[in-house]
């Protein structure tokens, strides 16, 4: 659960700095406002807050699920983004009748129109948050939401300045919507249409009305002391103080929203069986920030909020220890009762609300008689905490092993704090600074969990090629193959890829594709530069417990492991910067070396990669695992056509397209058939010039793309599949062949030294052209008896991806359980 924590950090973050900007503006206004206008705005303040909560029970949550659990322009993710769109829209122009009647009661006619205004807003905007939370994007939902409220406070403050009063200060709460909706314009466009007949949905109704009755009157009990405040002592100066510390004290609340931001949509998508994973991690990313500020505003210095807060209010500064009691129990209250929503236990969800409301309520009314204020605080805070315990029971089970211990544990080390901070308060400079030493460490990113042998993984794995687009190479066959198998064994995969002209980002047999980069990826530069540009952010925004790199040209590796800040594996499958550097007269090689340097667990594809690995970087653990053979070649049937067969991508420097036409130039007056070039890429007009050069454009026919079983039919028909590479990483073309049937002819380099066996194929001098024409000669004249083909298929048959993959998933997972920060064991393993 690596991401959710990263993502709960972030997110209580923002909350925090949300959560002290809101009181900064809060102080603010306190002090800017007559007694009366403050209560009328506290008041407005609470309700505009509910209509918040319910808008986020109406919209965000229920549409991050569907996000969570639809691909990018598929029909759930457009049809949840409809839907909630319609929802917010409705349930704005009810809110803002409802806001607008009560502001009527409660206040002046401008309170009421501004509330009204303001309970729209907020509504109108909850898609947005539903889509950013729901993606994963927890960077920009952050940014957002702090931009929103600082945004709010400086119209508020500026429009009190102007003389508006408490509506005014109210207003602020729209223009600061207006942030939230200009990043709506970019989110959701795309997924935007007019579908009423969304709303006649009875099972998207049903969630919604569970998610929406449960946060409702969550918010309700929140604020409900704040509300009874302002409708029965709404005049006195006791009243407005309670009021003002009041919010402070609740800081906790919107820690524990930002943990079920970050931990439900996972919690509605997760197996069973990683339950109790996902609630530990939703439930620690609360007490960890909650209950240091719970210690921090119990032990505040009188000398320290007097700064802030007007003398007058100076009588509720006693309040403060037993409504940070409430607070954090209300907080542990909501983050509760989301993790029995999130796991479907609707019965105990309800059974939790109705005892909360019962003990909360009861307590608040004994408390106001007994002692107004004060008796309010301590009544809140034993109902509170009452309650809590009451749920905390009520999702034991759910809860992952020592959780209690783990509770138990940081409870003790808060006391100690709050002992300190107590110590400290005599003197405010020294309490502010363990305050912030102890905030801070609460929101230091956590060291990253040591993952559990045979536990799945969210993997993350940065592919450059898709293997959707024209051209694309063995290096995307692979990825995908070994990462399909992965999610078949329970594991979840993202591959970051770049773009290209009439890409989709899709979901494909389990694995999620996302495009990355500006524009439409029309040229090759343009592809590299923008992903390369691109992709350390794109991978910011997704959870992972595992980062995999796919090394790709012209530079073979990004030095991923300083920038992905998780458990990070190198695969291997190109690392020949050295001729591209040679090519571009650029210095690739030398980003190349730094990268490989940068990393400590790689796989090759073969053991002449793993050999140039291990020079490079002598402390880095290389495994060397293969490719493998899709089961349909061995599936084609073998024939003996005439036919010599190229399949790669039209490329000069890598694929040696030049050198094969030169020696099929000598050699095709000496046998039958045609040389066929199946593939794209950017060498295809330069490949037919050169034919036509050669004079044998009429022996040379150029296929275009062939995949599937065209494409093993195609290297079964051939007397022999050519491979005249330069260089390569492993070869897969040549074990597809031989898994055919079909002899190989290369040139003796490594990697296809490895896969090119004596019996099945011959290997040339490298580069030697009429040595290649002579070989190919010789090998077109030998039949394909069947005992060739027989041994040509044994010797492929150990290429099987099922036994790849598992064997790449153990590494995966060794790679995640080692302590970060030690260096594996450097070894050369192979197959």
């Amino acid at each position: 659960m690596t991401g959710l924590h990263r993502a709960g950090a972030l997110v209580t973050a923002a909350a925090g700095l949300v959560g002290v900007t809101g009181y900064v503006g809060t102080l603010l206004l306190a002090n800017l406002l007559t007694p009366a206008q403050f209560v009328d705005y506290s008041a407005a303040q609470s309700l505009v807050t509910t209509a918040g909560v319910a808008a986020a029970a109406l919209v965000p949550l229920p549409l991050a699920r569907a996000v969570r659990a639809g691909p990018a322009g598929s029909v759930v993710r457009r049809d949840s983004t409809g839907f909630a769109v319609l929802v917010a829209l409705l349930g704005g122009a009810v809110t803002a009748v409802a806001l607008t009647g009560l502001g009527l009661v409660l206040s002046t006619p401008g309170v009421a129109v501004a509330l009204g205004a303001a309970g729209f807003a907020v509504f109108a905007i909850s898609p947005v948050w539903g889509r950013l939370q729901g993606e994963a994007r927890f960077g920009r939902y952050a940014a957002a939401s702090v931009a929103e409220v600082v945004v709010r406070l400086v119209a508020s403050v500026a429009a009190v300045a102007l003389g508006l009063g408490s509506a005014g200060a109210v207003g602020g709460f729209v223009v600061g919507a207006v942030v939230v909706a200009w990043t709506g314009v970019t989110t959701l466009r795309g997924d935007l249409a007019w579908r009423p007949g969304l709303l006649r949905d009875r099972t998207r109704w049903r969630e919604t009305g569970v998610l929406a009755s449960a946060q409702l009157t969550l918010s309700a009990l929140v604020g409900c002391d704040v509300v009874l405040v302002a409708a029965v002592d709404a005049d006195s100066t006791a009243g407005a103080g309670y009021q003002a510390v009041a919010v402070m004290a609740k800081g906790p609340v919107y820690v524990a929203a930002s943990a079920a931001l970050a931990g439900f949509p996972l919690l509605r998508n997760t197996a069973p069986e990683r339950t109790p994973e996902v609630v530990g991690a939703m439930l620690g990313s609360f007490t960890r920030l909650a209950l240091p500020i719970t210690a921090v505003v119990a032990t505040v210095p009188p000398s320290a909020v007097s700064a802030v807060l007007p003398d007058r209010y100076a009588g509720a500064l006693g309040l403060l220890p037993w409504l940070a009691v409430a607070g954090f129990s209300f907080g542990a209250i909501s983050a509760l009762v989301m993790v029995l929503l999130g796991v479907g236990a609707h019965a105990r969800c309800r059974a939790a609300l109705a005892v909360a409301t019962a003990v909360v309520t009861g307590g608040m009314c004994v408390g106001w008689y007994a002692a107004a204020t004060t008796g309010l605080a301590v009544g809140v805070a034993f109902g509170a905490s009452l309650a809590a315990l009451v749920c905390a029971v009520l999702v034991h089970r759910f809860l992952p092993a020592r959780a209690l211990r783990a509770f138990a544990r940081a409870a003790v080390l808060v006391a100690g704090l709050t002992v300190v901070l107590l110590v400290a308060r005599s003197s405010t400079p020294a309490w502010l600074c363990i305050a912030v030493v102890a905030v801070s460490a609460a929101l230091w990113p956590r060291r990253e969990p040591r993952g559990r042998p045979g536990a799945s993984l969210d993997i993350l794995h940065l592919g450059f090629e898709d293997p959707d687009m024209p051209g694309a190479g063995g290096g995307s066959l692979r990825t995908h193959e070994i990462d399909r198998r992965l999610v078949a064994a329970g594991h979840r995969v993202t591959v970051l890829t770049t773009r290209f002209p009439g890409c989709r980002d899709r979901v494909q047999d389990g694995v999620r594709y996302v495009h990355v980069g500006p524009g439409r990826g029309r040229t090759l530069v343009g592809r590299v530069l923008g992903y390369a540009a691109a992709l350390p952010f794109a991978a910011r925004r997704h959870a992972a417990d595992l980062v995999v790199e796919d090394f790709f040209a012209p530079f073979s590796t990004m030095g991923a492991p300083l920038w992905t800040g998780r458990p990070t594996v190198g695969v291997v499958q190109w690392l020949n910067a050295r001729d591209k550097a040679r090519q571009y007269h650029l210095p690739f090689h030398l980003v190349e070396r730094f990268g490989v340097r940068r990393h400590r667990r790689l796989v090759a594809v073969s053991r002449g990669v793993a050999d140039r690995l291990t020079a490079l970087n002598p402390r880095a653990h290389v495994e060397v695992i293969g490719n493998g053979v899709d089961p349909r070649a061995f599936a084609a049937t073998p024939s003996d056509g005439a036919d010599v067969v190229y399949i790669g991508r039209l490329e000069f420097m890598q694929k040696g397209l030049d050198l094969l036409l030169g020696a099929w130039s000598s050699a095709c007056a000496h046998v039958t058939g045609t040389l066929v070039v199946a593939g794209t890429g950017p060498g295809g007009r330069r490949l037919r010039d050169l034919a036509d050069d050669l004079g044998i454009a009429d022996r040379v026919r150029f296929a275009g793309w062939v995949t599937g079983q065209a494409k093993y039919d195609l290297l079964a028909r051939a007397r022999l599949v050519a491979v005249p590479s330069r260089f390569e990483t492993f070869g897969i073309v040549a074990v597809e062949a031989l898994a055919t049937g079909t002899p190989v002819l290369a040139f003796d380099i490594p990697c296809l030294r490895e896969v090119v066996p004596a019996h099945s194929g011959e290997l040339v001098t490298p580069f030697d052209v009429p040595a290649y024409a002579e070989a190919l000669i010789r090998l077109h004249r030998t039949p394909k008896t069947g005992d060739r083909v027989r041994r040509a298929r044994s010797f492929a048959a150990a290429y099987d991806w099922d036994a790849l993959a598992r064997r790449q998933a153990d590494f995966y997972r060794r790679a995640v359980r080692e302590r970060p920060g030690t260096d594996p064991v450097p070894t050369g393993r192979s197959t």
